[in-house]
């Protein structure tokens, strides 16, 4: 503590003038650490929003921005220590005192999210839906608006597999069907255009670009109409970002795909899903779904199978 001084004044008629604590003057005393007069305090957390569950860190130093061990704290009034976690999700002001100096924090502290996280899969109202194969499956060539253009289609398509050959079914199968500029390479003894085949490639692809349709299986159920108007009119938004994309060269060989998307049906329903892993293409032509843009005759020039 900082001595207490008194002066003694002497006059021509003897008088004494004492004079008081200058703990008077708010000082709060020396900071045990250091020894050096405290004259502000500073307080931090280590997180100012964290999900219920989760502890929080507070340091107070002062004015030099050395710790402070004797400081108390409090949190909407009541005390507490370093760390604490809340009991409750809420709002709390978290207050450091040393004597009359005080320093605070806001700290927000929310309800744990148990929203699954898609991985391999996709997620519907806190439902994951596995998906553990990732494939491409070619739709076809078509005419485009502009004449004599071209548009190569390929379906993005992440699905779940259960048993082999022809047992095998698919409950969980979802599609976002993709289109990609494609310039014929030569033609026909009719004159009809023919064409290379060209690989899906990665991209950010959303509704109002490259892409022009999804489909939705989820446990063996479909969750969007058969008639692609009805489907058009259903779907509200989709967005595909696909990060990695590597066929195998040779069979057996290396292959990869690295792929994450969003639909959002007029509903309401957000379908959010993510797919990493090997990757693959089929031919897809034959599937009943109706695409909404013209068709015209091409070659194939190569196989593909699932």
């Amino acid at each position: 503590m900082k001595k207490l001084f008194c002066f003694l004044a002497v006059a021509a008629t003897a008088a004494f003038t004492s004079c008081s604590s200058d703990d008077d003057s708010g000082n709060n005393g020396e900071n045990p650490g250091t020894g050096n007069e405290v004259t502000a305090i500073t307080l931090s957390a280590s997180a100012t929003s964290v999900e219920l569950g989760t502890a929080v860190t507070f340091n107070v130093v002062d004015q030099d921005g050395d710790t402070v061990a004797n400081a108390t704290l409090t949190a909407n009034g009541n005390a507490i220590t370093s760390p604490w976690t809340a009991e409750t999700a809420g709002e709390y002001t978290v207050v450091a005192t040393l004597g009359e100096l005080t320093s605070s924090v806001t700290v927000t502290v929310t309800e744990e999210d148990t929203t699954p996280v898609a991985s391999d899969s996709f997620v519907i109202d806190d439902t994951n839906y596995e998906t553990n194969v990732g494939a491409f499956a070619y739709r076809g060539i078509y005419a485009a608006e502009t004449e004599g253009e071209y548009v190569i289609v390929w379906d993005f398509n992440p699905y779940l597999v259960v048993g082999t050959g022809e047992e095998a079914t698919f409950p969980n199968d979802l599609y976002i069907t993709l289109q990609f500029p494609i310039t014929p390479t030569g033609e026909n003894e009719a004159g009809e255009p023919t064409f290379t085949i060209t690989n899906p490639t990665t991209g950010e692809f959303t509704l109002d670009t490259n892409i022009l349709d999804a489909w939705i299986i989820a446990n063996s159920e479909a969750l969007l109409p058969t008639d692609a108007t009805e489907r058009a009119a259903a779907i509200s938004d989709i967005t595909l970002n696909i990060t990695a994309l590597q066929f195998a060269e040779t069979e057996g060989g290396s292959s990869n795909l690295e792929a994450t998307y969003t639909i959002t049906l007029t509903n309401g329903t957000v379908i959010n899903g993510e797919y990493s892993g090997e990757t693959g293409m089929y031919d897809g032509t034959n599937q009943g779904r109706g695409i909404s843009i013209k068709n015209t005759t091409v070659a194939k020039s190569q196989n593909l199978r699932k």
